[in-house]
């Protein structure tokens, strides 16, 4: 896959950009009357001043290396009410990779900030500093009360105190949280071509090629270019949608992109491309001796195109239900809700009692559970044929409770409970492990709990990364 390709804007000729150019040739004279120009058109407006200087500061600390910290903190002494001498000294203080004092200069532009999209910009350049000390959790906790602050119709703010929450999970290792959040904003601002592009190549790197389909397809199709045509190639390969794949780099190609040559090639081997053969038969079926064989290749061709045209609507269809589930798990995340549940639940596994301690989701079961034999092994999970073949069943789940979600850790853990009748094969093969332990199960997964407290839905990881979806429900025993 390709990265993104940052969009390079002109910068205007005004006077900041003569400024800026000015200081780079080191025209001090040029540089004076532009600075006095600049302050005059800011006139009485002290803010314009205060954000202009502020400004100044920076762009001759960046481009001349002169030491312009001590003239920002002056300047926000001398202005105690004004957030953007703050601002840019956490900027500056992160070039030098200091970012518990950058963190503390963001958060005073925060609260000083009379704009709330200001506001919630600082805050969230506090939270990403916050990050490069692995303050993960002071991060998260700032983010998660902004958001409960922002407006609700302020949409770029909800945004991107999501994108922003979004980061610090990817930081922290938790990517399943990742995923939640980014969906989230992409549904409140479906228009953020680079969020659903990082979106789409992260779900591509962790092999969550269905979904990394749909933000491509969406990608391509409204804001086409040479990089994302490529890399939808790449995931219809990952899906072996050999045909698309090929008709992706094609499309790359003729917009002017070079990787998808090389993946072209790949492609001659592995699938073929489609548009080139149909015309070559085409071509062929002019002449009066063509081969029998030469219409059913064509024919098959539309077949080709048929099988893989389901089979794309099939992988879109599979992915509505995690992205679903993955919206609802950032909603809830982000209200706050205080969580009291009954003890006794029923699973799939049988039934559980929770325990809530705090922030900690612990739930045990256990039951016996009579399997038949097979030729490869005995399993937990299938019929009984003998009274002897009995083992017990020990599940527990463990986890993190954040609000109205749970990232939890369930392990399935089975073992011979007593003897068998050796008189049959059964008893003899259960006999010889009979006090050994199994080798155990662990998933991982997500639950989101409705508001009422009274099921909980659950998304979980499967051996081979397989993802199923099931509830837990109150026991009739509660």
């Amino acid at each position: 896959e390709e990265p993104s390709k940052e969009l390079k804007e002109e910068k205007s000729q005004n006077i900041i950009g003569e400024l800026i150019s000015a200081i780079k040739n080191s025209d001090e004279k040029k540089e004076c009357e532009l600075y006095e120009k600049q302050l005059k058109e800011c006139g009485k407006d002290k803010d314009k001043e205060i954000n202009f200087l502020s400004l100044y500061y920076v762009i001759r600390h960046r481009i001349k290396g002169v030491d312009e910290l001590e003239n920002l903190l002056k300047l926000s002494q001398e202005n105690p009410e004004h957030s953007k001498p703050h601002h840019w000294r956490g900027v500056l203080l992160e070039d030098y990779q200091n970012y518990e004092m950058a963190y503390e200069e963001f958060l005073k532009a925060a609260v000083k900030s009379k704009e709330d999209i200001d506001k919630t910009s600082n805050f969230c350049s506090a939270a990403m500093a916050l990050i490069k000390i692995r303050k993960y959790g002071r991060a998260r906790e700032i983010i998660l009360k902004r958001l409960q602050e922002a407006r609700k119709d302020s949409i770029k703010e909800i945004v991107d105190l999501l994108k922003t929450l979004a980061k610090i999970e990817v930081a922290e290792g938790k990517i399943d949280r990742y995923f939640p959040f980014c969906e989230k904003a992409l549904k409140l601002n479906p228009s953020d071509a680079d969020l659903r592009f990082e979106l789409a190549s992260t779900y591509s790197k962790y092999d969550k090629h269905s979904s990394s389909l749909h933000h491509y397809k969406i990608l391509s199709e409204n804001v086409p270019n040479s990089a994302k045509w490529n890399n939808l190639g790449v995931v219809y390969s990952n899906l072996e949608l050999g045909g698309k794949a090929v008709a992706a780099y094609l499309k790359s190609k003729e917009s002017g992109g070079t990787t998808s040559v090389g993946n072209l090639a790949h492609r001659l081997i592995d699938a073929g491309f489609l548009n080139e053969a149909r015309s070559t038969l085409q071509e062929e079926l002019k002449k009066p001796d063509f081969d029998t064989n030469v219409p059913k290749a064509l024919s098959r061709i539309e077949e080709f195109v048929e099988a893989e045209t389901k089979k794309e609507e099939e992988t879109l269809s599979s992915a509505v239900k995690e992205r679903e589930f993955l919206i609802e798990y950032a909603e809830a995340f982000i209200e706050p809700f205080e969580i009291k549940l009954p003890l006794n639940w029923k699973t799939k596994y049988g039934n559980i009692d929770i325990k809530i301690d705090g922030d900690r989701f612990v739930a045990k079961g256990e039951r016996k559970i009579e399997p038949t034999l097979s030729l490869l092994g005995f399993s937990p999970y299938i019929k009984r044929t003998s009274d002897e073949e009995v083992i017990l069943q020990k599940i527990t789940y463990q986890g993190t409770i954040i609000n109205r979600t749970i990232d939890y850790e369930l392990t399935i853990h089975v073992e011979p409970v007593r003897k068998f009748n050796e008189a049959t094969l059964a008893g003899r093969l259960l006999s010889s492990i009979s006090g050994t332990k199994r080798e155990e199960d662990v998933h991982m997964g997500m639950m989101v709990i409705n508001r009422e407290c009274n099921k909980i839905e659950v998304m979980e990881k499967e051996p081979k990364d397989n993802i199923s979806f099931y509830e837990i429900t109150l026991s009739d025993n509660r």
